[in-house]
């Protein structure tokens, strides 16, 4: 060591550790980050498919159909575009959205592509007719997003089919290209964000063109139903843990006691839905959707996050059902909901019931609220105009006993068997005022005399009838021979006016061509002898 080195310092580093490093494994694709999660904009799984297939440069389809779809299918090669109905359920909450969340997160190494779908409703929510099957979107928004140098994605909200409105700027969502007037799948070879997928031009444009087909009462409430599934959408992150059929059913419960004190049958009148439905989803039997849950949410004025989560608050304006002033409904005494009519058409229809009594012969009750337009099984009448309707029912039921004389319809019926032709059972029927049943049991000897000699007859009917289609047919077949036509079997069928089905047709006019058209002679050719030859 010479005297230079000696006289430097010496520097005293830290120990290094030697180990390996935990160096977690790298991602197949681009570890790219979800649009608008925990907004009512988050994006959806089929455009966050779209954008990573971009971003690789590869086909949307391509990289669905490699690297996804071996988990469903058999391999593809060649498909323009991915089914509707299996692409309408990439961003719902079945098991195929939970198939492809899971096989994108493992290529992508990310934990939050759930939120791209309905997945963490599944308990609660069916996928059922929730999805479009075709695409849709905002042309302003497009625009919107590539003046300000924002990244152009696919919303899930422009996806659900409930909702057919912008909410940014309160405009209609379009499904045609206005270039190629053509509609766009969900997901397509040559898929690219803001673009028609067929013809590929650019589909934004900073103001729309023809008048919106939204009246000012439908923009309104088509703004407030998809308000409501943004907001569900936006709190989707925030959910401590998914909601079970329970809570739900539990929400639902709450709502239908603080609406309609817990009559099943006014919750669904006043939300507009089948009880039936309500019913079906209190049992278990069938998870709603939220085509038919969004607008009951509205018409009660609940929160569509709080009914599905069990979470129901105390509604600020309770319903007006039992108040004088402002009834609209009311429960009659079979707990049915009835609607309030004006004095003009209660006694319009005071009026009808009364011209029942004096008719001749004396109408049933069922058929008297026919003529008022009544469907049901007419609750209101009864709770109504009572004494009514008990007289209409009792004069009814005395004429039919009374009506019914055994003696009587037996010589009617005994007439009818002389008839020439002789009735159908049906025409008998109609004629007595009785069902076939009621005269087959009462009468079973004579009701079969009936049925055999209407069918003898039918038997000698049709026979008469090929007859007379023979003759005719023969006529027409010497007419067109005559003038040189040969009678083929459309020209023939043309002209015959006796109806019969084909097969008969065809059958008589084979007969009638064996024994009037004889084939043409054929001139057999002639034999090559050997002195010919010579």
């Amino acid at each position: 060591m010479n005297e230079i080195e000696m006289a430097l310092p010496l520097t005293v580093y830290e120990a290094v550790d030697v180990a390996l490093l935990d160096i977690p494994p790298r991602s197949r694709f681009y570890n790219m980050m979800p649009i608008g999660i925990g907004t009512a904009w988050v994006e959806s799984l089929i455009g966050y498919i779209i954008r990573l297939a971009w971003l690789h440069s590869v086909s949307p389809v391509a990289l669905f159909l490699q690297e996804i779809a071996h988990h469903f299918w058999k391999p593809i090669r060649h498909i323009a575009a991915v089914p509707a109905p299996f692409a309408r359920n990439l961003n719902g909450a079945d098991e195929t959205a939970q198939v492809v969340v899971k096989t994108l997160e493992a290529l992508t190494k990310r934990n939050d592509l759930r939120q791209l779908t309905l997945l963490n409703w599944r308990n609660v929510l069916s996928d059922y007719r929730a999805f479009r099957e075709s695409r849709a979107w905002c042309p302003l928004c497009y625009q919107e997003w590539q003046d300000a140098g924002s990244t152009i994605y696919e919303p899930l909200l422009w996806l659900v089919s409930a909702g057919r409105i912008c909410l940014a700027h309160q405009q209609p969502l379009q499904t045609v290209c206005p270039h190629c007037q053509k509609k766009n799948p969900l997901i397509a070879s040559r898929a690219q964000a803001g673009h028609c997928y067929c013809c590929r031009k650019w589909l934004g444009a900073s103001e729309l063109s023809g008048e919106t087909d939204f009246s000012v009462e439908e923009k309104e409430y088509q703004l407030r139903l998809t308000t409501e599934i943004g907001n569900l959408l936006a709190t989707t992150p925030s959910l401590d843990s998914m909601p079970t059929h329970e809570q739900f059913v539990e929400g639902l419960q709450a709502a239908i006691h603080q609406c309609a004190h817990d009559n099943i049958n006014i919750f669904s009148a006043q939300s507009e839905i089948w009880s039936g439905t309500v019913r079906h989803w209190l049992k278990g039997a069938m998870l709603p959707n939220l085509e038919k849950l969004t607008p009951v949410c509205l018409n009660l004025n609940l929160s569509l996050r709080d009914l599905l989560s069990g979470k129901i608050k105390p509604i600020e304006k309770q319903w007006s059902l039992f108040a004088e002033e402002e009834q609209q409904y009311r429960i009659n005494q079979h707990g049915k909901l009835q609607t309030v009519k004006s004095a003009h058409d209660v006694e319009a229809e005071r009026q009808v019931l009364k011209a029942a009594l004096t008719e001749m012969p004396p109408p049933s009750l069922q058929s008297v609220l026919r003529k008022l337009g009544c469907e049901d099984t007419g609750y209101y009448y009864y709770d109504h105009f009572p004494e009514l309707c008990i007289c209409i029912t009792k004069r009814y039921k005395e004429y039919r006993s009374g009506y019914f004389n055994a003696d009587a319809i037996r010589n009617d019926l005994q007439q009818m068997l002389a008839e020439n032709p002789p009735p159908s059972f049906s025409e008998v029927s109609r004629r007595i005022g009785y069902s076939r049943s009621l005269i087959h049991k009462t009468f079973p000897t004579l009701s079969e005399q009936l049925l055999e000699r209407y069918k003898e007859y039918r038997q000698l009917y049709r026979a008469g009838n090929l007859e007379k289609l023979r003759e005719e047919i023969r006529e027409v077949v010497i007419s067109l021979q005559r003038q040189g036509i040969y009678p083929n079997e459309t020209k023939v069928r043309k002209m015959v006016t006796t109806p019969a089905r084909w097969e008969q047709f065809k059958q008589v006019m084979q007969e009638v061509r064996q024994e009037l058209i004889k084939p043409p002679k054929k001139n057999p050719a002639p034999r090559l002898t050997q002195l010919s030859l010579l």
